[in-house]
């Protein structure tokens, strides 16, 4: 199973810095082009048509998730997210493991800098 999913990417055999770049497969890309193709010929129907799109990866992340449409949001990275996530919590201890990649230890420390979380490091496991 693991070799067909890894079928659709040309990322090289041993490529393992997926927490820094995780590169798109080759479908990302095509259906990224296709998009940036009809933007360059827009009309009136264009911005219809990419509100849908975006409309239809939300019910797809959602269903894939587990929940509804109405509490996915699409973001363009983790950092974004984890930023999202550390700004909205209300203030307390936060855990997080000591070996994590460290961009995911930012959000945490810049909302103890607000006085609004106490994160503590812990080791995984």
């Amino acid at each position: 199973m693991l070799s067909s999913y890894a079928a659709h990417f040309d990322t090289p055999p041993g490529y393992l810095d997926f927490a820094r770049f995780g590169p798109p497969s080759r479908d990302v890309v095509a259906t990224t082009g296709h998009a940036l193709e009809e933007s360059a010929r827009a009309d009136h129907t264009t911005v219809d048509l990419l509100m849908h799109a975006e409309a239809t990866a939300r019910e797809t992340a959602a269903r894939l998730a587990g929940t509804d449409a109405e509490h996915t949001v699409l973001l363009p990275n983790t950092s974004t997210g984890l930023f999202h996530a550390a700004l909205g919590v209300p203030a307390g201890v936060v855990l997080a493991a000591r070996t994590d990649f460290p961009a995911n230890h930012y959000p945490w420390r810049r909302t103890a800098g607000l006085g609004r979380a106490e994160p503590r490091c812990r080791a995984a496991g």
